[in-house]
């Protein structure tokens, strides 16, 4: 790794690291309550070209670490790199955060500098949270040759405020390569909630904007999310396949209540 953290409560602020494995590797049982806010993992001084690393930007093998922050100052650019943009791995670890942060752009947020895999990938790791529900803490993950986010095996995470496939205004078609969320054999996740703050646009991906999958896939919520759209609701960016797909059982889609509502339009499936 470019920098490889074992210990707790470190921030690693404002470096430029590319050609390297992993950018930033956190490992272990006591590497907890680390932060790593306003880097560039992946690209070059300017955010703009792309120097890879050769396996992920970030990899997070422990609990309870911050990647980025609520304001501009705290956003790293996670981009161009040779695997994962971010991956949290190991069911003995949870409660991450990722939040503010350009995954699968270059610094202006506007143009595609894609991972070559998933932008965000979530491998049986429960009760992390990717984005927040303030402007600060959303993610724009897109642009990546994967999905935007995958959970894999594991439950309890929330996906709340964030642009995933569309570039950081919001309005012009930055698609993940495949699915904008991929959730395979993961259950009580969430996509969105009831609030305005939680809601993700989702939309411009070349596959299905939500995929939800599995025997195990249960109990998953999608709600009060833009999927197809416009962050304003008001004009087509469409995923180029279904809106949501669900092959498992009991999940929901939408709510009782206004804030609930999904607008699920403008995408070339059903």
């Amino acid at each position: 790794a470019g920098l490889m953290i074992t210990g707790s409560n470190s921030t690693v602020k404002g470096l430029v690291i590319n050609r390297s494995g992993s950018g930033i590797w956190i490992d272990g049982p006591g590497a907890t309550g680390n932060k790593v806010a306003g880097n560039y993992l992946g690209t070059d001084a300017s955010g703009t070209q792309d120097l890879g690393n050769d396996a992920s930007g970030v990899s997070v093998d422990g609990a309870n670490n911050t990647i980025g922050g609520a304001t501009a100052a705290e956003r790293n650019v996670i981009s161009g790199n040779d695997a994962l943009g971010i991956l949290f791995e190991d069911t003995g670890t949870g409660g991450n955060k990722v939040m503010g942060n350009y995954i699968g752009t270059d610094a202006s947020g506007t143009k595609d500098l894609g991972n070559a895999s998933h932008g965000v990938a979530i491998d049986d790791v429960p009760n992390n949270t990717i984005g927040g529900t303030t402007t600060g803490a959303r993610n724009v993950i897109s642009g990546n040759n994967g999905n935007g986010v995958s959970i894999f095996g594991n439950d309890g995470n929330k996906i709340t405020g964030n642009y995933v496939g569309t570039d950081a205004t919001g309005t012009k078609d930055l698609g993940n390569t495949y699915h904008g969320v991929y959730i395979d054999y993961g259950k009580d996740n969430t996509i969105g909630g009831t609030t305005a703050g939680e809601r993700n646009v989702i939309s411009g991906n070349n596959g299905n904007g939500v995929l939800i999958e599995g025997a195990g896939a249960t109990g998953n919520k999608v709600t009060g999310n833009y999927v197809g759209t416009d962050k304003n609701g008001a004009a087509p960016l469409g995923n180029s396949s279904n809106g949501v797909y669900i092959s498992g059982p009991n999940n929901t889609v939408g709510g009782t209540t206004a804030g609930g509502r999904n607008t699920i339009s403008g995408n070339a499936g059903s």
